[in-house]
């Protein structure tokens, strides 16, 4: 793990342009900043905060009255008031409505515990809210990391609906962003580490790249105590009421299964209607990613479910069921018998996720003439003639469609290799495939980019 001291702020930009666009306005601003933990909320709201007067307060798991106490306090001291004290969560938005500059900037981080002490305060913050919206200037903002209440809190018919200025739905960073995390590493193990960790701030700010990549997995996921050996208790903990099913459904999902019946059957939950309605929190919070096949319609029966966190996803794959294995070998054994044979079998998979972030990051950039509207992946299993399709990338362009292969191997990408994606792609009846690339771990035989010149190597894909 990294040695602790200051650690710089990384990535972020359009969500701190934002924040400066809110700030700079001259009119009432009230957002949210919302996300799942270690997402990176306080470290987003603490860096935008920085340099500007700010009121920053961090609501706990505690009864409204002790945090109201906590309020007064801080407030106070940025007003250089003794003694402050408010009465209810309404009596404090109105002293800050009527009292704080209107350069100053008012947080109030994790509001969704203040919510599940006392549903009321929804109703109080709305009353403030349109009570002062036309004569203030405040800029007011509130943070979450319970998804579906923040989500519930916005919907149509809530106390909070239509109220708000601006809201940010804080994501994982992608692939390229995650480097920046593990500057030394290779641009393989940049590939590795993204798929091992994801693009959770919290979990990439464990990785110490002056270590290996081996000895980064054994202290973080495999050595006795390892800093996240208890993880997943912990997310399901914060975040599910129902432990059982939520790490059920994620169990038989990263097992490979895909279908909703499979999976309900497989989670013993049994009823597919149920099993949807776990899925859909899953989904919410970034965890589990319902996929349809490029070309098809939303609500398809061609759809698939598969687990989308890479940490959760690595978790399940090698260290869950393998834990007597844990208790049984030395941290480096188990390593080298149990992770180091199929790391790359399982990275190859997420390989195909950074090659549609590649895709989707350069389709941003100006020289990009020729835009795509449209990605995914294909595949067709033919009851008639028995043919089994699969294409791991599509994209739809104003000019057409194009096929991509994948390869994370150790070996080049030959000609013969584009013919058989060629082949595939001629198989295809919903569209017309109008080009065909590839991506590989490896490089290309020379014959390949002359013929194809949709071919991306790791040094193009990092270097953006």
């Amino acid at each position: 793990m990294k040695q602790e001291g200051i650690k710089p702020f990384i990535g972020r930009e359009s969500e701190l342009a934002k924040l400066q666009e809110i700030y700079n306005s001259t009119d009432f601003e009230f957002g949210v900043v919302y996300g799942r933990r270690r997402i990176g909320k306080s470290t987003l709201l603490k860096k935008f905060a920085e340099g500007k007067s700010a009121i920053y307060l961090v609501a706990n798991e505690k009864k409204l009255e002790m945090n109201l106490e906590a309020f007064a306090k801080i407030i106070g001291e940025k007003l250089s008031l003794s003694h402050l004290k408010f009465k209810s969560f309404s009596d404090m938005m109105e002293f800050l409505f009527e009292n704080v500059n209107s350069k100053t900037i008012v947080i109030i981080d994790e509001f969704t515990y203040l919510v599940a002490v006392d549903k009321a305060v929804l109703s109080e913050l709305q009353n403030a809210v349109d009570k002062y919206k036309e004569q203030s200037s405040l800029k007011l903002v509130i943070s979450g990391s319970h998804v579906g209440m923040v989500e519930d809190m916005l919907a149509y018919k809530k106390p909070l609906y239509a109220r708000k200025t601006f809201s940010i739905n804080l994501k994982e960073f992608d692939y390229y962003e995650a480097a920046l995390f593990y500057p030394r590493y290779s641009y393989e193990d940049k590939i590795r580490a993204y798929a091992i960790c994801g693009g959770v701030p919290y979990y990439l700010s464990l990785i110490d790249d002056a270590k290996t990549l081996e000895q980064n997995i054994i202290s973080i996921f495999i050595a006795p105590h390892a800093y996240l050996e208890n993880e997943l208790d912990f997310l399901f903990q914060t975040e599910f009421r129902n432990k059982v099913n939520y790490a059920s459904i994620l169990q038989v999902v990263a097992n490979g299964k895909t279908k909703l019946n499979e999976i309900s059957q497989l989670s013993h939950i049994n009823d597919t209607a149920k099993t949807s309605t776990y899925l859909k929190p899953l989904i919410a919070m970034g965890l589990v990613d319902k996929e349809n096949v490029f070309g098809d319609g939303k609500g398809t029966r061609r759809t698939i479910y598969k687990v989308k966190n890479n940490l959760v996803n690595f978790v399940y794959t090698f260290i869950e069921e393998n834990q007597s294995a844990r208790e049984l070998l030395a941290p480096t054994d188990f390593y080298s018998i149990i992770v180091a044979p199929r790391l790359d079998e399982y990275v190859s998979f997420i390989f195909e996720d950074v090659c549609k972030q590649f895709i989707s990051r350069r389709n941003k950039l100006p020289i990009v003439k020729d835009k795509v509207l449209e990605i995914g992946r294909y595949w067709l299993n033919d009851s008639v003639t028995k043919a089994q399709i699969e294409i791991d990338i599509c994209t739809r362009s104003e000019k057409g469609y194009t096929v991509y292969e994948c390869k994370w191997q150790n070996t080049k990408i030959d000609i013969a290799t584009m013919g058989e994606l060629e082949e595939k792609a001629g198989k295809i009846t919903e569209f017309e495939v109008t080009a065909v690339g590839a991506f590989s771990r490896s490089g290309f035989e020379n014959a390949v980019p002359q013929n194809y010149p949709l071919t991306y190597t790791l040094n193009e894909i990092f270097n953006i």
